[in-house]
């Protein structure tokens, strides 16, 4: 099991930021989330940001770098709200679903989200510099998803054998749901759908009654 306590957090990241830094990653999350990082330049979030593409250079190198700063960025913070949201949460069924409050919290930040993981996992694909990102994020997501599945196999609530391997399955249901809705025309309206059939889908794995 992972200790989500041993990962990295967001404070951490925030700490080895400067205040400008900052501002440049959350300037270039956002961009990133309207166009996709294979398609944002520097300049786009020196412009989002109110800044020179100097200035952006000066403070991350290369446009690699400020991707996987704001990959991670945030990556951890989705993580420590998952965190935040179940730790003083004792029934596995409520826990679980404040996990899935948290990962379908509403349409467009779920929208933006979702681009950026695409992207992550595009880029993890293709360049070893952030496959690091992803098995961070992997590690730190899918402890605390098999966290509360094991307090629920314990109390008697889960029919569950194995929790590491159900927080996989879980993984894999939600960002199935996340894929298939990503792309549709009508994907505000529909989203308010999704975490109650990825609710029922899971009660119905676990053995919830």
């Amino acid at each position: 099991m992972t200790d989500p306590a041993r990962q990295p957090t967001i404070a951490d990241l925030e700490t080895s930021l400067s205040a400008r830094e900052a501002e440049i990653v959350r300037a270039a999350y956002r961009v990133i989330s309207e166009r996709g990082g294979h398609r944002v330049s520097l300049q786009d979030v020196a412009d989002k940001a109110g800044i020179s593409k100097g200035l952006v250079l000066y403070h991350f190198r290369s446009k690699s770098n400020l991707l996987l700063t704001t990959m991670r960025w945030a990556l951890l913070t989705v993580a420590e709200r998952i965190i935040a949201a179940t730790a003083d949460v004792d029934d596995p069924v409520k826990a679980l679903d404040a996990v899935l409050d948290i990962l379908f919290v509403d349409a467009p930040r779920n929208h933006a989200y979702q681009l950026l993981y695409l992207d992550l996992v595009e880029h993890a694909a293709r360049d070893q510099a952030f496959v690091e990102v992803a098995q961070m994020t992997e590690a730190i997501v899918d402890g605390r998803f098999a966290d509360v599945i094991r307090a629920g196999a314990e109390a008697g609530v889960f029919d569950v054998a194995d929790p590491d391997q159900a927080a996989a399955v879980m993984r894999a249901v939600v960002e199935g749901t996340f894929l298939t809705w990503l792309p549709r025309q009508d994907w505000e309206a529909t989203h308010a759908e999704l975490q109650p059939r990825v609710r029922r889908t899971l009660h119905r794995l676990f053995g919830v009654s």
